[in-house]
């Protein structure tokens, strides 16, 4: 990782993190976050080095990236941070869950239409299991029809997108 390091993944999650440093310290500005070690990135990784009291080289070693991964783990304690999950595979547009479907995907989709259910009537109470079986079907359903969806009882991405954002709603007004 030495220098103005050939690897763009590398010097993209520097980038990333400095940017976010950015926005809680006033020594570090932000940079563009394209993979490219160019005088903007080495000015920030200077600045960075300077505040943190490691030798202003603006070289991206291995001292420093890791100095710049505490640093961001330190903001996300600081402000209460954390890592979400996407169980919902990347091409989101291709996968639909159905009825009689076995998995974990599954157990979070009851999870959350549980929580839904706990905070408004609306919704059929469904037992997390795993099983995408009848009384996850209609819940489903249910959520569907109060959202204009088309009431397939399959979770597709635009069904997955709304069921997420009611359960953020729900859980954050239930202190889950």
């Amino acid at each position: 990782m030495e220098s103005k390091t050939s690897n763009q993944d590398v010097i993209r999650e520097a980038q990333k993190i400095i940017f976010r440093l950015s926005r809680f310290t006033a020594s570090i500005s932000p940079v563009q976050i394209d993979g490219i070690y160019g005088p903007e990135t080495e000015a920030q990784i200077r600045n960075f080095q300077k505040y943190i009291g490691l030798p202003p080289t603006g070289v991206l070693d291995q001292t420093t990236f890791e100095s710049l991964v505490d640093a961001n783990s330190a903001i996300d304690i600081i402000t209460g941070s954390s890592n979400s999950i996407s169980p919902f595979e990347r091409n989101l547009a291709a996968r639909v869950v159905s009825k009689g479907e076995v998995h974990d995907l599954v157990t979070i989709i009851q999870i959350m239409l549980q929580t839904i259910s706990v905070a408004t009537d609306d919704i059929l109470f469904v037992n997390v299991n795993g099983h995408f079986d009848e009384n996850t079907q209609a819940a489903v359903e249910m959520i569907q029809k109060l959202n204009d969806l088309p009431q397939t009882g399959d979770v597709d991405l635009i069904t997955w997108n709304r069921l997420s954002r009611l359960y953020n709603k729900y859980a954050d007004s239930e202190g889950i």
